[in-house]
């Protein structure tokens, strides 16, 4: 018999609670568990009935934004910690937006760092533009359309305009994706015209978003917020599709008076795990504050193409491009496991010969090449189905494996935060003996910079083996090729941003482990939040909505 789940007991509770009887019970606790059911799959609200409106209403439990369990506005209801959510973040975002600033350094400093061109309109130079004219810029693209070099500029042309005081914070949602943006960002800063002083105080690192904050796990608090603002003149905060309503609001009240949020992201992707879609409700509810880089530097060509369809809901266009591509995405062979298997033997022969932690740098590098994808967790075409068999085909190769939970190559993806260690959920490990500890098995973590440190296995928070990881929890990272596998068509999980953030993953080949009906139901099926964000962030929050 299948265990009740906790939005069932709550619900329960709420209903016994509603003050209302017969009929109007039974319809005020239906709509109740709708709401809780749809919290849990990332919706910030329920779009309520005329009649279910009418009925709730006449609730004690319901309010129209005085404290109380559950609030309706207009024809949406809340959980009254969602919506103070909500409001607060609107607010702070509608007060950014309207609030112009004085260009640093003028029009002088942005051809300096922008050089004018007659090659089309410069989406970079006009999001750099936007950046210094004002304290809340969105910029959104695809992958490879060049949004952290516009953003190394951006950062090197506020150092060098702003004076010797200014400071910028970068962060990213997960651990590898603030590496991956400090890295790039490196990478950009030797290319800028920036002084010897103005490249000090570049900055040095990037944080999870939860780590910027000081947010504490288990009271609930933050060391930063609006009675504490963050140190920071400006703070720019990638992949930021991923962050969920709750850490944007924290986030966006933790600024301090005067200072610049620059949040960079695609909004094709999957949204946050937890509720809203906050990035894309941005850019609907504020486009006068958003900038679109629309030219791929990067990205190859068949993958780029094979990514517009999926976007525009063209599903026999996939399927010819999966078929006839030049290579960049294909549908998978039949022994598509036994290559996997391959591959990652070849990374198992590189770990047992990896001496020491000044080669780790580059088992990390080799790992990152490749990695398998998968839209369900469990089950055989799940990820914990094929990390299973992948132990099993390397046990047959001959690898130590049988029997051990803890292995010379074993990927390790952290599943939960622990801030005491500096792990965010989704950063990824790779298990490996440590010569200054007579070779006993140790947990290595990249770190910018080619740098990686240890931890013992019994120091780690919840965490599972990653050979194979779900979409969602690749979001932040890029490969050179994914396998990416889909279940049958008829699974819910399936929709148009999982496709799209799976095959976009991959810089140069994506090989597809589906049938036609499997691509066609994820093309067609389009996933859309209930939120009021864009409402209010367009003061029309209290509109009724069909």
């Amino acid at each position: 018999m299948e265990t009740p789940s906790l939005e069932h007991y709550l619900a329960g509770f709420l209903t016994d609670r509603c003050g209302l009887h017969g009929e109007a019970r039974r319809i005020c606790g239906e709509t109740i568990r709708r709401l809780l059911e749809a919290l849990r799959d990332g919706h910030s609200c329920l779009q309520v009935s005329g009649q279910e409106r009418s009925v709730v209403v006449t609730s004690p439990l319901v309010s129209d934004g005085e404290p109380a369990p559950l609030v309706l506005c207009g024809t949406r209801l809340y959980l009254h910690r969602v919506y103070q959510q909500e409001v607060r973040l609107a607010d702070r975002l509608r007060e950014l937006a309207a609030a112009p600033l004085e260009e640093p350094g003028g029009v002088e400093l942005l051809d300096r760092f922008f050089p004018a061109c007659d090659d089309g309109p410069d989406w970079q130079r006009e999001a750099a533009r936007t950046a210094i004219s004002g304290r809340l810029t969105i910029i959104a693209g695809g992958p490879g359309t060049g949004k952290t070099t516009t953003v190394a500029r951006i950062v090197g042309l506020l150092l060098a305009g702003s004076g010797p005081r200014f400071s910028v914070v970068l962060a990213a949602p997960t651990g590898k994706a603030a590496i991956r943006l400090i890295e790039a960002l490196r990478r950009q800063m030797v290319h800028l015209p920036l002084s010897a002083e103005e490249l000090r105080r570049f900055p040095e690192t990037a944080h999870t978003v939860h780590r910027l904050l000081g947010l504490h796990r288990f009271a609930g608090t933050a060391r930063y917020s609006r009675d504490n603002p963050l140190p920071a003149d400006a703070v720019v905060v990638d992949e930021a599709s991923m962050v969920d309503l709750a850490l944007m609001s924290r986030l966006a009240e933790a600024l301090a008076p005067g200072s610049r949020l620059i949040l960079l992201g695609d909004k094709d992707q999957l949204a946050s795990v937890e509720s809203g879609a906050v990035l894309s409700d941005c850019i609907a509810g504020l486009p006068q504050r958003v900038v679109e880089l629309r030219r791929s530097w990067r990205f190859n060509r068949a993958i780029a193409r094979f990514a517009a369809a999926v976007n525009d809901g063209e599903a026999e266009q996939a399927w010819r491009l999966l078929n006839d591509s030049d290579g960049g995405v294909v549908g998978a062979p039949a022994d598509w496991r036994e290559r996997v298997g391959a591959r990652y033997r070849r990374f198992m022969d590189a770990a047992v010969d990896a001496a020491a932690p000044s080669d780790y740098a580059g088992l990390f590098a080799a790992f990152n090449r490749f990695r398998v994808l998968t839209a369900l967790r469990h089950g055989p075409w799940g990820a914990a189905g094929i990390n299973d068999w992948v132990e099993w085909y390397l046990a047959r190769q001959g690898y130590p494996l049988v029997g051990r939970r803890w292995y010379p190559g074993r990927p390790v993806l952290i599943t939960r935060n622990d801030y005491s260690l500096g792990l965010a959920n989704g950063d990824i490990g790779l298990c490996l003996p440590d010569p200054h500890h007579q070779g006993e098995l140790a947990v290595w973590f990249e770190q910018p910079g080619d740098v990686v440190r240890r931890l013992a296995p019994t120091q780690l928070p919840a965490c599972e083996t990653a050979w194979a990881m779900t979409i969602h929890k690749s979001q932040g990272s890029e490969f050179d090729e994914v396998t990416v596998v889909l279940p049958d068509s008829t699974n819910q999980i399936l929709c148009r941003e999982l496709l799209y953030t799976a095959v976009t993953r991959a810089r140069e080949r994506v090989q597809l482990v589906a049938d036609r009906e499997a691509l066609r139901a994820a093309v067609l099926k389009r996933t859309r939040r209930c939120s009021g964000l864009v409402a209010r962030l367009q003061n029309r929050e209290k509109e009724e909505t069909p």
